[in-house]
């Protein structure tokens, strides 16, 4: 099973560096596909992945991978822009118990993220019916 992981990143990879040098912007939309089904993630454009951020800070980010996003964000907070304590704490993987995997945003992560809103929603709604 092991070796069959591996045969798909050498894969991927090898894809990625003709990528780069073809630079046709179709080829990055099928490999990024690949790459979030080689590496579990489904779909992007859910709760559990969007992060709060000013337009010109999410535009930093763009589409790169996780620990460029997370060392923009480093940097622009260390720069004093304003980041979100629970965006800034999703890069800094501070809702996730397992951080073995500190470079990569995975479904363990989303669900992990997707649990301490819901606990912090409950809380905040059972104060206002208190």
């Amino acid at each position: 099973m092991e070796s069959n992981k591996k045969s798909k990143r050498e894969k991927l990879l090898n894809r990625i560096n003709i990528a780069i040098k073809s630079e046709k912007i179709d080829e990055f939309d099928s490999l990024q596909d690949d790459i979030f089904n080689t590496f579990g993630m489904s779909e992007i454009h859910t709760i559990d992945n969007l992060a709060l951020l000013s337009n010109k800070n999410n535009s930093a980010l763009n589409n790169n991978i996780f620990p460029k996003k997370r060392d923009i964000i480093i940097q622009k907070d260390k720069a004093g822009e304003f980041i979100p304590i629970c965006t800034k704490n999703v890069f800094l993987k501070y809702y996730s118990k397992d951080i073995s995997k500190l470079y990569f945003w995975k479904d363990r992560d989303r669900e992990e993220y997707i649990l301490e809103m819901k606990d912090v929603i409950e809380n905040f709604l059972g104060e206002i019916n208190d």
